[in-house]
């Protein structure tokens, strides 16, 4: 996996445990019999106890997953988080924050070439401690 593929996986993992929370969710209502019934015509007289638990399940599966992802996140912050602090700071904004060369040129008062050579640094640099973890 290259640097650049190892950092874009907080946009991924970040959609994911947005999408994973909003179905625990609705999980947890479905399971707590407190979502809303559409069809106004139709009186349920009892709750299924087993949708019930596959909806605990289910959702309890989800936090495992959720949990799982903010773990990776975690350890893709603290790898940017061993460089210099200007590289740290320019990846983070950019892979964190999900911040352009640009805005983070103007947010550091430097200039955007500056920007662009310090990321470039800091890929490369982060590309070494990646190969490091896989050979060592």
């Amino acid at each position: 996996m290259t640097a650049k593929e190892y950092l874009l996986q907080i946009i991924y993992l970040d959609s994911r445990i947005e999408a994973n929370k909003e179905k625990v969710q609705r999980l947890k209502e479905s399971a707590e019999g407190t979502t809303s019934n559409l069809s106004p015509n139709k009186v349920q007289t009892s709750t299924s106890k087993q949708k019930m638990a596959d909806a605990v399940i289910s959702y309890a599966d989800l936090e495992k997953v959720i949990n799982a992802d903010m773990e990776k996140i975690m350890e893709i912050i603290n790898t940017i988080g061993k460089l210099n602090p200007y590289e740290s700071t320019v990846l983070y904004k950019r892979y964190v924050e999900d911040k352009s060369l640009w805005v983070i040129s103007r947010e550091v008062k430097k200039s955007y070439s500056w920007a662009t050579k310090v990321h470039s640094a800091g890929i490369k640099n982060i590309q070494k401690i990646l190969n490091e973890k896989a050979g060592g």
